[in-house]
């Protein structure tokens, strides 16, 4: 009597979960073997166009994520060393192995695999939605970001899967782990990666960079090493407490 009890913030006590990200996974499970089933009986024109729209669309979703960077300064260092330690760890590389490692394991080896696979694996797993849905979800918040990702990507695994095979599907396993991941270690990273930290906005510049770069691939521009950027994500956190003294 006459105790007032304290609000309990938001997540708390909450078992932290991953379900939004198995829901995520399951989509892109969905669309690609339904892409699989479509993909002998749909005429090439239309394979062509769809995966057209999908590539104009990859590199505008990259442009409007580019821009929320306000930090220049930290997202060119980010690009720029992390192409260099990419390059140098050969990531691109690396990751096509494993594609071919897999698709010669399975007997399902071709060049499409291998380019569904690493071309997945970067346009599921990069991205403010993928980053803060897995926060939410893991915290107990919500799960609507990754119920919009997960439709989106269900739709571009479907196009995916049509055109290069179903070494798309197998993108599942490195979004369970760095998606999946980013639930379970989410009590830890919120402080970093929330709305209000300004760390987001240049993960997302950098992040709208590489999904650029992707954009450029699918519509067989030029064919970039994208992959190799990837080390640009962890120096966003470096350049970003190192602002103070670098302006």
């Amino acid at each position: 009597m006459g105790h007032s009890k304290e609000e309990p913030e938001p997540g708390a006590g909450k078992k932290i979960t991953m379900i939004g990200t198995w829901i995520n996974a399951a989509s892109i499970l969905l669309g690609g073997l339904l892409g699989l089933l479509i993909k002998n009986s749909l005429q090439k024109r239309y394979t062509e166009i769809v995966f057209q729209a999908l590539g104009l669309f990859t590199i505008l979703l990259g442009v409007k994520l580019g821009l929320k960077g306000t930090e220049v300064l930290v997202v060119i260092l980010s690009l720029v060393f992390g192409a260099v330690m990419g390059e140098a760890m050969k990531l691109d590389e690396r990751v096509r192995n494993i594609g071919t490692l897999i698709s010669e394991r399975l007997n399902l080896g071709s060049e499409g695999f291998t380019k569904g696979f690493a071309t997945a694996l970067l346009l599921f797993c990069i991205g403010p939605m993928s980053t803060l849905g897995a926060l939410d979800d893991g915290l107990g918040i919500s799960r609507d970001l990754l119920m919009t990702k997960s439709t989106l990507d269900g739709i571009s695994s479907m196009v995916l899967s049509a055109a290069f095979g179903p070494g798309v599907i197998f993108s599942i396993i490195p979004l369970l782990i760095l998606q999946g991941g980013t639930s379970l270690l989410a009590e830890q990273l919120a402080p970093f990666l929330s709305e209000d930290s300004q760390v987001l906005d240049q993960l997302s510049s950098v992040g709208g960079v590489m999904l650029i770069g992707i954009g450029i691939n699918i519509l067989e521009i030029k064919q970039l090493r994208v992959m190799n950027l990837f080390p640009a994500l962890l120096f966003v956190f470096l350049f970003s407490a190192l602002l103070p003294y670098l302006s």
